[in-house]
């Protein structure tokens, strides 16, 4: 049998409708007829019949399979890397695949670990953070010896050129994160509402928090949110929530509106934008919307969380309160900073030298085995 040209895309997380769309899976799956998926996650099946034909278990019989059906492929790398993913991920680099990253949604991060070791000094979680110190250790001889360089970086923004430069990327195609098709998709259809839209996270069900040991006490967060969103609802603006797609039961949350799956048209169409420190909150400076982070005693036990909020608020300008006092005033949106939200683009979203075309045309234009 002859060798076909395979792409193969790394996961680590399950593969809903929005992510097959997100991804551009099926538009993938017509440049190569050898399209697979490898997915780390525990949860990899999906009601999609296409989608679950092209899943590949990793076994005796698709490693057999990679070895002797491989001509000149490549992979792209959406997975965490984990120490599991990064020894597979070498495995495909021996066999000759070329490695392919892009930059899905850059955020201001500080270094997460750092902050992990913080929480468990903090919880006097003393045999966690030496265990995470070891854990720690050993990563970075992974990440620094057995991760594969890159042969092929789509970035975002001038931070993801950086970080790719940075990590030795061969080749760099400056493009925009896959928020920014939504944005470019819906623009100009917008009709704007007067309402706000605070953006759920469902945190009890965070699979970083879970996977990092970090307890979370989600019953008294919860409350304290449904006092202050209702609040708000009743005094100063209507609320709807944009319900997070982990949810497994999708229903009406705090006893408001609630959609799911629609975050981006929500905040495009709203007035104002309430959350903590999601990823979607990219869409309220695409859209020009004032934002409003609300904090609780247990989102700033969580070091991660709360510093990235922080550091949000100082660069992009937007407010930052604390709902943890039972004295409910009316609530008052700041306007917008249009200078601190381009530079926030520019660095994170999308530089000045990228086009505005969709992102799958930028990398099927430049996809190369």
């Amino acid at each position: 049998m002859s060798k076909q040209r395979q792409i193969i895309i790394i996961f680590n997380q399950p593969i809903d409708e929005r992510n097959i769309s997100r991804f551009y899976l099926n538009k993938i799956a017509k440049i190569s007829k050898n399209f697979h998926i490898i997915n780390f996650h525990k949860k990899s099946k999906v009601k999609n019949k296409f989608i679950n034909s092209r899943l590949l278990k990793i076994n005796i019989k698709s490693i057999i399979r990679l070895i002797f059906y491989n001509e000149k492929g490549c992979y792209i790398d959406l997975s965490n890397r984990s120490i599991r993913e990064i020894i597979f991920l070498r495995f495909l680099s021996i066999l000759g695949y070329k490695r392919i990253t892009l930059d899905v949604g850059l955020i201001p991060v500080q270094n997460t670990r750092f902050h992990i070791l913080k929480n468990n000094l903090n919880n006097n979680e003393y045999l966690k953070f030496i265990s995470n110190i070891i854990t720690r250790f050993i990563y970075k001889i992974f990440y620094r010896f057995i991760l594969p360089k890159v042969d092929l970086a789509f970035t975002s923004g001038t931070k993801g050129k950086f970080l790719s430069k940075q990590s030795g990327a061969k080749k760099i195609i400056e493009a925009h994160n896959l928020d920014y098709d939504n944005f470019l998709n819906i623009k100009k259809k917008i009709h704007k509402k007067k309402y706000a839209v605070y953006i759920d996270q469902d945190l009890s069900n965070n699979e970083d928090l879970k996977n990092d040991g970090v307890k979370f006490d989600n019953r008294k967060f919860e409350k304290k949110i449904d006092i202050f969103l209702n609040h708000v609802n009743s005094t100063t603006i209507k609320i709807q929530v944009a319900g997070s797609n982990r949810r497994n039961l999708k229903k009406n949350l705090f006893k408001l509106n609630t959609k799911y799956f629609n975050t981006d048209r929500m905040i495009a169409e709203c007035k104002f934008v309430i959350g903590h420190n999601s990823t979607a909150l990219q869409y309220a400076i695409l859209f020009d919307k004032p934002i409003l982070l609300i904090s609780t005693k247990e989102i700033e036990n969580i070091n991660q969380i709360y510093k990235h909020m922080l550091d949000f608020k100082k660069i992009t300008g937007c407010q930052l309160l604390s709902i943890d006092s039972k004295k409910k005033n009316k609530i008052f949106f700041k306007k917008i900073n249009k200078k601190k939200y381009s530079i926030y683009i520019n660095k994170y979203i999308k530089s000045k030298s990228s086009i505005n075309i969709n992102f799958f045309r930028i990398f099927k234009n430049n996809l190369t085995f």
